[in-house]
Formats: C-alpha cells, sequence, structure tokens
C-alpha cells in the first residue's frame, strides 16, 4: 500500500508542476509564478526520491542490492567531475554537513552489525539508508573539496570519501546476501567485518576534515583556554576583594608596568593577525588563535604580578586592575568565535561585520 500512495503522491507532484510550468508560459519576466514551479519541482523530487527509498528497500528484502551498489558508485563518479558551479557556502558549512552524514552512517552501519545477528530482515532498509546517507556525502564532499585550503586537503578529502564509497558497497552488497541466506554465519562473519571496515574509513573522513578546519579547530580551542583564563581571574578577583593578595618579596607595582604595557601592545598586534586570519588561510588563522592565547596569558600573568605587588592595603585598585584585564580576555573569547564564525566567508557576509565590531570592542 505504501508504494502506491506513493505512486500518488508523485503522479499529483508531477501533475502540479505542469500546471506552473504552463502558468510560466516560458516566460522569464513572469516572475510572480517562479516560485510555484521552484516549490513544485521540489516537491517532484522529493516524491521521486521516497519513491526510490522504498524500491529500494523492497528490493534489499529479497537480496537484490543492484540498484542501491550504483546508486554509490554513481555518487563517488561525481566526486571526480570537474570543478563544481560556484560553492554557495564555505568550507566550514560544507564540512558541518559531512560531519553529520558520516556519523549517520557510522550509526547505521554498528545498527547493521547487530541486526545481522537478531534481524537480518531489516538489513534492507538500512542499507538503504546508508546509500541516502553516503550520496548525500559524496555531494557535500564534492563542495568542501573545491573550497578546501589548501588543495592538498581536498584532494584527501575526495580520497578518502572515495574509500569509503567502496566500503559501503561491499556493506550493502553482504547485506543483500545475508538476507537471501539469513542463517549462513559466514555471509554474517562478513558482513560484520565490512562494517568494522566502514567504520575505520568514516574515521579516516573525519580525520581529513579536521586537516582542512586547522584554523577553526584553533580558534575552538583558543576560546576553551580564555575561557579558563577568566575563570581563573574571578578567582584572583574573589582574594583580591578579600584583601588576602600580598606580594611575596618587595616588589612594587611600577616594576611591573613597562612589562604590562609592552604585553598589551603585543595582544593590540595579534588582534590585527586575528581579524585579518579570517580572510586568509587556514594555517594563519591557528596561527594567529594560538598566539593570541600565548598573550592574553603572558598579560594576565603580569596583571596579576602587578596587582599583587600592590598590597591588601589597597584591594580596591587590585580588583580594578584584574578586572580591566578580565575585561580584555572576554573581549578576546568574543572576538575568536566571532572570527571562527567568519572564517572563509566573503567580505560582505553578516560574519564579518560582526568580526569588526568585536575587533572594535578589543
Amino acid at each position: 500500500m505504501n508504494i502506491l500512495d506513493q505512486t500518488k503522491t508523485l503522479s499529483e507532484s508531477a501533475l502540479q508542476m505542469l500546471y506552473a510550468a504552463k502558468e510560466g508560459g516560458g516566460n522569464p519576466k513572469a516572475a510572480h509564478t517562479h516560485y510555484a514551479i521552484s516549490e513544485a519541482a521540489q516537491l517532484m523530487k522529493e516524491a521521486v526520491d521516497d519513491i526510490m527509498v522504498t524500491l529500494n528497500e523492497a528490493a534489499s528484502e529479497g537480496g537484490m542490492v543492484g540498484g542501491m551498489v550504483e546508486a554509490i558508485a554513481e555518487a563517488m563518479g561525481r566526486l571526480d567531475e570537474g570543478t563544481p558551479p560556484e560553492p554557495e557556502g564555505s568550507f566550514v558549512d560544507y564540512q558541518t554537513t559531512m560531519v553529520k552524514y558520516s556519523k549517520a552512517i557510522a550509526i547505521t552501519t554498528q545498527e547493521m552489525m547487530t541486526k545481522s545477528v537478531t534481524c537480518p530482515e531489516e538489513l534492507g532498509g538500512l542499507a538503504s539508508q546508508v546509500t541516502v546517507d553516503y550520496s548525500q556525502l559524496a555531494h557535500q564532499g564534492h563542495l568542501a573539496a573545491a573550497t578546501a585550503e589548501p588543495k592538498e586537503v581536498g584532494f584527501q578529502i575526495k580520497t578518502r570519501v572515495q574509500e569509503l564509497g567502496h566500503g559501503c558497497i561491499y556493506l550493502v552488497q553482504k547485506a543483500g546476501a545475508l538476507q537471501m541466506s539469513p542463517t549462513d554465519s559466514f555471509s554474517k562473519r562478513e558482513l560484520i567485518e565490512c562494517a568494522r571496515a566502514v567504520t575505520e574509513k568514516v574515521a579516516m573522513v573525519l580525520s581529513a576534515l579536521q586537516a582542512g578546519n586547522k584554523g577553526t579547530q584553533a580558534c575552538i580551542t583558543a576560546a576553551s583556554a580564555v575561557s579558563g583564563i577568566i575563570a581563573d581571574l574571578d578567582t584572583t578577583i574573589m582574594f583580591a576583594s578579600a584583601g588576602t593578595l600580598n606580594p611575596e618579596n618587595e616588589e612594587t607595582f611600577a616594576d611591573h608596568r613597562e612589562s604590562i604595557l609592552k604585553t598589551a601592545k603585543a595582544l593590540v598586534e595579534d588582534t590585527k593577525l586575528l581579524v585579518s586570519g579570517a580572510a586568509s588561510s587556514q594555517d594563519r588563522l591557528a596561527q594567529a588563535a594560538q598566539s593570541s592565547v600565548k598573550t592574553i596569558t603572558m598579560l594576565t600573568d603580569v596583571v596579576k604580578i602587578g596587582a599583587t605587588s600592590m598590597g591588601s592595603d589597597d584591594p580596591e585598585t587590585q580588583v580594578v586592575l584584574i578586572n580591566a584585564v578580565r575585561d580584555v580576555a572576554k573581549a578576546l573569547a568574543e572576538l575568536i568565535s566571532a572570527t571562527k564564525c567568519a572564517s572563509g566567508k566573503p567580505a560582505d557576509d553578516p560574519s564579518m561585520y560582526q568580526l569588526k565590531s568585536a575587533a572594535k570592542v578589543l
């Protein structure tokens, strides 16, 4: 009954698209009809996808997985096609989607290992899901490879996704074989081995994606480190407020003033590199993020020493000084976050304006 309902839905969506196309009449100036045509085309595409999934599941229940193998092979072939049309998103956008589909494949693969022992008749639907997820992964991989920097990273991503495709084909084939002979222990063992291989290849895809996102990952690490610095400063402020922040020697604040100013100037330079890093390579962005964390750590240390040298007789000034560097650290954390979001985006993207605003605050 499901296939009949989906066939009816497909016919209705096709009729709707024909009506919409007729209304447009091939006239590019009839802008009011364009949205209806696009919407009807999308509905028809979704109806076709739904019926294909159902047909693949029905075929796989009898051990016939040729259609799924062909779909995976076609998706792999598209990875070798030339440069795709101008990408609408950034590498980070495609990476995020690829991670989602990679994890989905890994989860389904683990479920196939379980079902091979407990419920082999359900392997068809799971194999179909792997096919759908891999097709989406390959499409996103094509775009990610085109936007990755350096190009070697793009080649690595494409290679790893193709290797995963081979693993998925073997897994789907073994699922079909096991459905034809549900009690065959040899087929079960082969499917489990293929599933483990797919899981390993998913990890390799994720590793390749990580290499292409070195700068963004460095920003995440840097933001975490700065959060730790802010928490440490909160503790120091608590001690200063209680009047227990005392120097261990006879040094005065004047002994540390020059060091504080010098480190603060260095942080300003790091800020400039961080802002420019959002529009440059992942390597430069990573270096800028790491340098900014190193400098804010140094600034925090010299300010804490300077505040301590004032002695607990003037706790209010100690708190003001430490609060000042805390505000700087907080602004840096916001700048790092804005840089991460703006990385790889065009100059007119809203995230770039947020980045400039965060830089001005710091």
